[in-house]
């Protein structure tokens, strides 16, 4: 098995955006790692219950225009103030 990582890509991928959104930018982060769900392990208590929930694996399998997808806030994780958080599967 060939293991991957443990360059810091996923730690540094979450301090930028929690940075940028205390600056006041709004930020949407977006797990894509699929091997290893690494920035969904932090926001796992987070995961809503709702199946209506986007996650990225849904976005790519989805029928529905992306666009569509994404304009509803209630869909996102709310990390903090301006970080909103899309987790790779749910």
């Amino acid at each position: 098995m060939v293991r991957k990582g443990g360059s810091g890509k996923t730690t540094l991928g979450l301090t930028i955006a929690s940075v940028l959104s205390k600056a006041g930018l709004n930020v949407l982060l977006i797990d894509s790692d699929f091997s290893t769900h690494g920035a969904t392990y932090f926001f796992e208590e987070q995961l809503p219950v709702n199946k209506q929930a986007i996650s990225f694996m849904k976005l790519l399998r989805s029928d529905e225009s992306i666009g569509d997808m994404l304009s509803e806030n209630d869909r996102f994780i709310g990390v903090d103030k301006g970080f909103k958080f899309i987790p790779s599967v749910k």
